[in-house]
């Protein structure tokens, strides 16, 4: 369908000033052509379309948001046992844009590109994994033989476009000194790049202060709120002064729940002391999408509940990724002239218990549901319905 009026809906957009405001949204050839009240009868007196010529979704007492970004997936599914292909966890979870979390490498790159970038619904980016293959081979990143970073320069100087940062993981398997000389490396080339390194923290290595000490301005690390003695908690549980002094130097933090990096009491813990997440993001591949609605919706769920309002999480699935790795197309708002993006949502009062990896537990009171996924390109706008079943969202 072309063109699409969207009525009725409650339009969370923070960049745009436009917070909880209820109102129409007309999108015509993919582009959102105007915001307002009573759009219907601006289409019928001013003569836009016959009433053949576009769709309608009554969107009363629903949300409105720009399109999700989710920020950290595994979307190249042949490659690595437990990648998915991009449009089963993009769209069809509520995000609009995936980025690729390293799955592919300076290798296959080029055939991760075209069957899970360019032959899908969903906007697909890459993080650029550092070893030559990507998460093709089990604990990547534990040795500079099967990293060639002349070969990552080359990709990503033909490829800027899509490829927004450089991924390497921080290995428990790698000694402390090749571990560290990856990572430096890594941080060069980044740097060479004008990209920012994004570093996967999730196995916990033992020199983790070296690696926070590494790292600068708008580069990222992922998964933050695990609980590891290697994690960003000290056995007092307080913040260890390295990821203090990565925070204040710019460094971002991403949640990347995932099956086992997400633990309620690290959270609550890391925000009474100022390490709120940057964004937030689902490590979304085949082992979790065992549950059917485990999306970027039901990781907010979560974090609304741990003490972060739905409008600051809106802000961190979609104008703050959107800024940091400069996304084009006036992603991440609602405004007159951007991308007719967009996902909807209800909320629902609820009494849910919900248990972490760690068995702590967490009651839900509200909790977010998908409705539809808008994507528009090519002049064109798609909806995606989802009708998922009235069950707990963990």
């Amino acid at each position: 369908m072309k063109n699409l009026l969207i009525r009725n809906g409650t339009i969370i957009s923070p960049t745009d000033g436009i917070k909880f405001e209820k109102r129409d949204i007309l999108v015509l050839h993919g582009k959102i052509y105007a915001i307002g009240l009573n759009l219907k009868e601006k289409i019928r007196k001013e003569k836009l379309l016959t009433n053949k010529e576009f769709e309608i979704i009554n969107a009363d007492n629903m949300y409105i948001s720009p399109g999700f970004i989710d920020v950290h997936t595994h979307c190249y599914k042949r490659k690595l046992p437990t990648g998915m292909d991009s449009d089963s966890i993009g769209i069809e979870k509520g995000s609009t844009v995936i980025f690729d979390a390293g799955t592919a490498g300076p290798l296959n790159y080029y055939d991760f590109k075209k069957k899970y970038m360019d032959e899908c619904k969903t906007e697909v980016y890459s993080f650029l994994n550092v070893t030559n293959e990507g998460l093709n081979i089990l604990n990547e990143s534990t040795s500079l033989d099967v990293i060639n970073f002349d070969k990552v320069e080359s990709v990503v100087e033909k490829n800027i476009e899509k490829i927004k940062g450089i991924k390497v993981k921080a290995s428990k398997f790698q000694s402390n000194e090749s571990g560290i000389d990856i990572i430096k490396k890594s941080k060069q080339v980044a740097k060479k790049l004008n990209l920012p390194l994004v570093v996967y923290i999730g196995e916990y290595p033992s020199y983790i202060d070296e690696v926070m000490n590494i790292l600068g301005k708008g580069d990222v690390v992922t998964p933050v709120y695990g609980n590891s003695t290697n994690g960003i908690l000290k056995e007092s549980g307080t913040l260890r002064k390295s990821v203090i002094n990565a925070k204040n130097r710019g460094v971002l933090f991403d949640v990347c729940h995932g099956l086992n990096q997400f633990d309620f009491k690290v959270f609550k813990k890391a925000i009474k002391q100022g390490l709120e997440p940057d964004l937030i993001s689902t490590d979304m591949h085949i082992k979790n999408m065992k549950d059917v609605n485990y999306s970027l919706l039901s990781v907010i769920n979560k974090i609304m509940e741990l003490g972060i309002s739905l409008e600051k999480c809106i802000e961190k699935v979609t104008e703050y990724p959107t800024k940091i790795f400069d996304l084009h197309g006036n992603k991440g708002r609602i405004k007159i002239g951007g991308e007719g993006d967009f996902t909807i949502f209800t909320m629902e009062e609820c009494n849910d218990i919900i248990k972490d990896y760690n068995n702590n537990e967490l009651v839900l009171n509200k909790k977010l549901r998908l409705q539809y996924t808008v994507k528009s390109w090519m002049k064109s706008s798609e909806v995606y319905r989802h009708g998922y079943e009235n069950t707990i969202i963990n």
